[in-house]
């Protein structure tokens, strides 16, 4: 079979598996519970009820288990585009949205970031990377998806100079979950001194829209700010963050006897400290400045931001992973030189949970994998960028 007919093959039988999956995942109610949330919540806010009130949600939903809804209240009528319809139609139309997004996401990837690829290589290694991050954000129904089509849309702008476009892109995103808002600093680092102007200009714009929302809607925004409390969530409950990481082996340290030495305030103690060698590696051993001159400087400082900003937020959901895709592939790429690219894929595309005994410890293994792929090929990376001046260069 010539190389490119077999190209073709390839990507047709992912594509034709990825929406089997889609129209199972549309087809069965028990699936999207995420979306679920969203389009009872638009419906409570547009009969005057409080979207924010966890138990009439659950009484609208006729749902005890549904999750609360935890979004700024204008983008209740971003839902509200859906909720008109039976949920049975809107479910379908919702999971089509996705799909068309991810569609325009795969395409940026392919062409402009990861242009160095096969796209086949580049379909296969998004659907089953991080556990299949990318499936369970369509079997669960978020928005991570679209939030990451803004997120990639908006670095695209920022390697062309458009920074104006790159900070629409990044308000857009940050609408969805306060925290991507911290990628405008990569205004000052990639632009020197006028990027701190732009800077300025996105977080006066985002607070804008914020103030706007709460003269809009000000019962519901307090509510809102109300529910901003962090969720007591574990990576078990698909959130394989630093900080549930550090509540987890705070458990640990409790199950060997240390309950009575340890303070309450442990899991953040800890979090705290390793937020903070992530920053001081960053800020002592990343040469930034030397990056920004050097092929593909740029983006790899993007693709650095990336890594740390996953590293760092106390709240990182598992579909949250799809934003680490791009980077991570190119970093086993530049890294198949020295270790096996094969052996490299493999191991980010199996972080997931292998039929073991079931021990606390190998399952808070697995459950944090994602995690230590990213902490582990950062490190490495850190390192061969530090090794000398030849080694930076390569990447």
């Amino acid at each position: 079979m010539k190389p490119r007919r077999a190209e073709t093959t390839i990507l047709a039988a992912i594509s034709i598996l990825f929406a089997g999956l889609l129209l199972y995942f549309a087809s069965d109610t028990y699936y999207q519970w995420d979306f679920k949330t969203y389009f009872y919540a638009s419906r409570l806010e547009a009969t005057g009820g409080n979207p924010f009130d966890h138990e009439a949600l659950r009484h609208i939903s006729d749902n005890p288990r549904i999750h609360p809804f935890i979004y700024p209240p204008l983008l209740l009528k971003f839902f509200r585009v859906f909720s008109i319809f039976p949920y049975e139609i809107a479910s379908v139309l919702w999971i089509s949205v996705k799909a068309l997004c991810l569609v325009l996401l795969l395409f940026i990837w392919c062409k402009k970031f990861l242009t160095d690829e096969k796209c086949w290589l580049v379909f296969l290694f998004a659907f089953f990377a991080f556990g299949s991050a990318l499936f369970l954000d369509f079997k669960t129904g978020n928005i991570a998806v679209i939030m990451q089509l803004f997120l990639w849309s908006g670095f695209y702008f920022l390697l062309r100079g458009k920074p104006l476009l790159f900070i629409i892109m990044i308000v857009l995103a940050s609408l969805f979950k306060l925290t991507p808002l911290v990628f405008l600093f990569l205004l000052p680092l990639l632009l020197g001194t006028r990027g701190y102007k732009y800077l300025a200009s996105g977080i006066l714009g985002f607070a804008a829209i914020l103030i706007l929302d709460y003269f809009a809607e000000k019962d519901n925004f307090v509510s809102w700010i109300e529910t901003l409390a962090m969720p007591a969530e574990r990576g078990s409950d698909y959130n394989p963050s630093s900080l549930a990481l550090s509540k987890d082996l705070s458990d640990v340290f409790g199950m060997m006897g240390l309950n009575n030495i340890l303070p309450d305030s442990f899991p953040w103690i800890l979090f705290l400290l390793m937020t903070a060698a992530v920053l001081i590696i960053a800020l002592k051993f990343i040469p930034w400045q030397k990056l920004k001159s050097m092929k593909d400087g740029r983006l790899q400082i993007i693709y650095m931001s990336c890594l740390i900003y996953a590293m760092i937020m106390p709240r990182f959901k598992t579909y949250s992973f799809i934003l680490l895709i791009p980077p991570v592939l190119y970093l086993i790429r530049r890294f198949s030189k020295r270790l096996s690219f094969p052996l490299m894929f493999i191991l980010v595309s199996l972080s997931t949970n292998p039929p073991l005994p079931k021990l606390y410890l190998t399952e808070l293994f697995w459950t944090y994998y994602p995690l230590l792929i990213v902490y582990s090929l950062w490190l490495i990376w850190v390192y061969f960028i530090n090794r000398n001046s030849a080694d930076a260069r390569q990447f």
